[in-house]
Formats: structure tokens, sequence, C-alpha cells
């Protein structure tokens, strides 16, 4: 008989009570048993404790409360100190995992140790439980790695990743990467190992006026910049925050900077090709991705009139031609 590796759940929680029920059942049901659920209170003042209590039955659920807030970072490191479980999931106050989400995430990763972290599809749902979006994400650990530089491309309440890789790394979340925290926290995760997203959805990711990102966009905007600043500066770029912070927009489609748009693509296209060289030969469906749009950024306008934008795209196609995007 096959013994399951013990999982811990966490989920950090402030002032959730319209959703927190359903979320904690979502875990509490899953199909896969042999698990550990560990919930954080941050000092709610609504409900959403004595929500939680009435699940305190089930023998694998602990919550730790807080007297006062003391932030998502001070939540999640206590919950990963108090972690005993082989594999760490993280699982938001607001979101619904599938019943067989820990299931199918630990029989990947039991079979591949070469991987540390995994996440998956999601589908995205309003307030009521409505399907609002079904976003995809890459799969492969090649496009993932040179994303997660840039942007927190998993979905972060979809991932799974190895304690032991934390614990040996001593990687935690970190509060100068406050709002972002998560995305640092991936970033230094993906240097220790590959990375996965499973094509099956496996989450619904509520989506709703309190969500981090719409909150706080600003200082999670600025962190996030920071995050890839560093992450670039590893890759041998060392570039100036305001640079990165455009390249960020141009990949989002946030916005082009006219006056810098030469410069920063032509910085986006040595990373690229700095990180291919590092790699080595893969499908990198990102990355051709990206090269697909880079013509739109430069203005046909200008790529026809000007010699610069115009070697540039000659440099553009000889990449994609070179990762099989184009022929001829």
């Amino acid at each position: 008989m096959t013994i399951e590796p013990l999982v811990s759940v966490i989920t950090t929680v402030r002032n959730c009570e319209k959703f927190i029920g359903e979320a904690v059942g979502s875990i509490l049901h899953q199909t896969y048993k042999n698990l550990e659920y560990i919930i954080v209170d941050d000092g709610s003042t609504d409900k959403t404790k004595e929500i939680i209590n009435q699940f305190l039955g089930d023998r694998r659920l602990r919550l730790i409360s807080f007297d006062k807030n003391l932030g998502r970072v001070t939540s999640l490191n206590t919950a990963l100190a108090e972690s005993k479980g082989k594999y760490i999931a993280i699982h938001d106050a607001d979101d619904v995992s599938m019943p067989e989400r820990i299931k199918k995430q630990v029989a990947f990763l039991e079979k591949n140790p070469e991987y540390v972290l995994i996440g998956s599809n999601i589908i995205e749902i309003d307030t009521l439980g409505n399907e609002v979006g079904n976003p995809r994400k890459p799969t492969e650990n090649a496009d993932l790695q040179f994303s997660i530089m840039l942007k927190c491309t998993l979905v972060n309440p979809s991932t799974m990743f190895r304690k032991s890789v934390c614990d040996e790394h001593k990687i935690r979340y970190e509060k100068r990467f406050i709002h972002a925290e998560d995305f640092g926290f991936i970033s230094r995760l993906a240097g220790y190992g590959k990375v996965h997203n499973l094509e099956e959805i496996l989450l619904k990711y509520r989506r709703h006026p309190n969500n981090n990102s719409k909150v706080n966009f600003g200082e999670l905007d600025s962190s996030s910049t920071e995050i890839a600043r560093l992450n670039l500066w590893h890759l041998g770029l060392h570039l100036e925050s305001s640079q990165v912070k455009r390249i960020r927009a141009l990949l989002s489609s946030k916005g082009i900077s006219k006056d810098h748009v030469l410069e920063d693509v032509s910085v986006l296209l040595k990373a690229i090709e700095i990180y291919i060289k590092k790699n080595g030969e893969h499908k990198y469906k990102e990355i051709e991705s990206i090269l697909l749009r880079m013509p739109n950024w430069l203005g046909r306008k200008n790529i026809l009139l000007k010699s610069s934008y115009k070697s540039l795209n000659t440099k553009i196609r000889e990449l994609r031609k070179e990762l099989g995007g184009i022929e001829g």
C-alpha cells in the first residue's frame, strides 16, 4: 500500500466572512486525505473566526489567531514555521480548490523530484461564484522560468512546493516586497529546481473589489518591479527600476513609452538571448509570443522609415527563425 505524504495547506485570512466557509470546505473535502490545514487569522474583526470555528471538529484543521493585524507576511511565515508536511499548498481565503487538486499536484511532485514548485490553470469567478474568466498560463519549465523573472506568472493560491527546499535555503516571505511577497517567494524558490503548471483547472480564483491586486496596486507594482529588477540583475542585466517598470508594462499590454520603446525592446531582446544561451534548446512558447508582439510595440511605420527600428526588427525575425517561429 502506497503511503501518502503529508501535505500542509496554508490559508491566511483577515475579514473574509463572505467566502471563508466555502474556501475551508473545499480543502477539507479534498479526495486527498493526509493533510494538515493551517489557517492563520490575522486579527479579523468580522465573523471570519466564528465561521472557521465551525470546522474545528476536523482534527486536520488548526487555527492560529492573532489578536491584532500583523500582516500577511508574518501570517505566512508563521504558518510555514508550523507546517510539518513534505509539501506545502497555498490556498487563499476567498478561493475554491477543486476536489482533486491536492491529489493531482502531489502525484506530479512525487513522480518528478527535480521539480520544486507546481501550479495549475484556473477559472476566475465573481462574488456569486459565476465564471468570469478562463485565463491560460504557460505550463513548461523553460517558459515559466523566463516569465517568472518579470512577473508572477503562476497563480499563487494554486501552488504547491517542497518544504525541504524552503528550509534548506531559508526561503521565507519578505516584508521588503510588501503586497508582492508571493512573487518574491516564487522567484527565489524557482532558482532551486524546475517549475510546472498543470494544464488542468484545479482552482476557482475569485475576483472581487477587495483583491490585493486592486486595493494595493501601487505598492504591489513597485515591489514587483524591484523583484524583476533583481531577477534581471542575476541574469546579468543591470537596469534602472524605471526601465524595468516600462518593460513590465509592455509585457502586460499596459502601455508603451514611445520615447523609450526602442531601448526597452532592445533590452528585452537581449534578456531573451541571454536566457536562451544559458538554458539551451527548448520550445519557448512564451518567448515566441513576446517576439511576435515586438514589431507592434516598435510600430510598423517606424520599422519602415527608421533604420534603427528596421535593424532591430530584423534581429527579432532572425531570433524567431532560430526558434522555429517563422520560415525563410
